[in-house]
């Protein structure tokens, strides 16, 4: 069984954005949880 990936997203954030590039080229499973929403 495989864990899912759990990414803190800020689409303002340059390495944010590359890390979830790459996860939606890869065929790992992960679900996005915004920054910039959690922190308000």
């Amino acid at each position: 069984m495989r864990d899912k990936i759990i990414i803190y997203h800020n689409s303002r954030c340059s390495k944010s954005r590359a890390t979830f590039a790459l996860l939606e080229k890869s065929s790992v499973d992960f679900e996005i949880i915004s920054d910039v929403e959690r922190v308000q």
